[in-house]
């Protein structure tokens, strides 16, 4: 879906005064889907450049990686807790059943892998001043 140019409508109080509609300065120029697969037991490789939508923008990646607690986690072959980047300092957030744990990862460029000794879900979006993107990893 694509709008192009700027359009002008009428108002609703004075039908002679002419205004902008806002929603159409939006220009989407593609919606990326990326792969989604349940075979992938432990192991997403196919984030690619996180903080990039198109050749022309830079975007600040983030990524949310939940685990089974306990499990070995690296982020392009590091250990997790190894990152200077991590959100949560003081290690990962337990779910009450203390069953899974989180990790918040900031700042990320380029390719990103993850791979995981156990079940694992991983999220990324990435942001810049006007735009925002991101996706839903799962193997189990």
């Amino acid at each position: 879906m694509s709008f192009k140019g700027r359009e002008k409508r009428r108002s609703n109080k004075d039908a002679s005064k002419r205004t902008e509609n806002p929603f159409l300065w939006s220009k989407p120029r593609n919606v990326f889907v990326p792969p989604l697969s349940c075979t992938s037991v432990g192991d997403v490789k196919s984030i690619a450049q996180i903080d990039k939508v198109d050749e022309n923008s830079n975007f600040s990646g983030s990524l949310f990686v939940l685990s089974s607690y306990g499990s070995i986690v690296k982020v392009n072959e590091d250990d997790i807790l190894s990152l200077s980047n991590v959100v949560f300092e003081r290690g990962p957030i337990q779910t009450p059943n203390a069953s899974y744990q989180i990790h918040r990862i900031d700042n990320l460029v380029g390719d990103v892998s993850i791979v995981g000794s156990k079940e694992l879900y991983v999220s990324y979006y990435n942001v810049n001043d006007t735009a925002t993107s991101g996706a839903f990893y799962s193997g189990f």
